[in-house]
């Protein structure tokens, strides 16, 4: 069934080459994961899902990477979400006043 450039039906071109019924055609296919403007009622095409995909994998690499602490001396420490930074009391002559 056609309805202007929109073919749905019977068709192949799924994943991997696969023939299935599908709905394709259709305009919608860019998405702007930074500043998303959705329209009510309007389904995703796999091109939108997969924008927001790469999306989401650009953030986990990203938080993966940790964040790297550096005090007055010794070596910088990277720590991961959900590891613990500890943080030791010290004072230069031995009192804090």
């Amino acid at each position: 069934m056609k309805a202007g450039t929109v073919t749905m039906g019977k068709q192949s071109g799924g994943a991997g080459g696969a023939n299935g019924n599908f709905v394709t055609g259709l305009d919608n296919k860019s998405w702007n994961a930074d500043n998303p403007q959705a329209v009510s009622g309007r389904a995703a095409t796999e091109d939108q899902l997969k924008s927001v995909n790469d999306k989401v994998n650009t953030n986990v690499t990203n938080i993966n990477k940790g964040l790297n602490f550096n005090g007055d001396s010794g070596a910088a420490i990277n720590k991961k979400l959900g590891d613990t930074v500890t943080i030791k009391r010290w004072c230069y002559g031995g009192s804090y006043g």
